[in-house]
């Protein structure tokens, strides 16, 4: 059920990159959004698309439809998935953004994720889990590097949240600032 719903997705996709020429063309376009994410809501937030390893290309096209129609009502249920790790049968290295594909598309949503990217490093325990604070460095590092200064961007977001934040919190920001992701790459060799 779930493949025949990613390729209704598919599909509606295709259509829906076709040339918009009128309003009415633009509404039924929206329309059609709006059918795309129902699915894709359903394929993310089913437990079992995440815990069967036999989901693993369906849950990857479903992410990359997510993160290239930028559905921002998507960020929370894949914010709380960041560290899911699609594994190929190949031996070799993957780049992040495909080894990681929810902090891909997070990615790809721009500044929407950057609060809930936030909040796992305000929230998640240093010594808990580390891959999704790295991811989530990642991915707010990436976002702010679309304008060319992602280290001190990112820095700067998570100093002020520290300014906002209880003590507990502060510590986990502090520490993300530790992270070789924010230092500068002279300062660093």
């Amino acid at each position: 059920m779930k493949t025949t719903l990613v390729v209704l997705c598919i599909l509606s996709c295709s259509q829906l990159l076709s040339a918009v020429e009128t309003l009415e063309d633009a509404k039924e376009t929206l329309a059609r959004l709006g059918i795309v994410e129902k699915h894709l809501r359903e394929i993310l937030e089913s437990p079992e698309m995440w815990d069967d390893p036999n989901n693993k290309d369906t849950l990857r096209e479903a992410l990359q439809i997510a993160g290239a129609l930028k559905l921002d009502s998507l960020v929370p249920a894949l914010a709380s998935h960041i560290s899911y790790h699609y594994r190929e049968q190949s031996k070799r290295e993957l780049p992040v953004h495909i080894a990681f594909p929810v902090a891909g598309a997070l990615v790809q949503m721009g500044f929407p994720a950057v609060p809930h990217l936030m909040r796992i490093l305000r929230e998640v325990d240093v010594a808990g889990v580390g891959r999704q604070r790295a991811l989530a460095t990642y991915a707010l590092v990436t976002i702010y590097e679309k304008s060319g200064f992602g280290r001190e961007m990112a820095r700067h977001r998570i100093e002020l949240e520290i300014a906002e934040a209880d003590e507990k919190q502060q510590e986990r920001l502090r520490a993300a600032l530790e992270s070789p992701l924010l230092k500068d790459p002279i300062a660093r060799e």
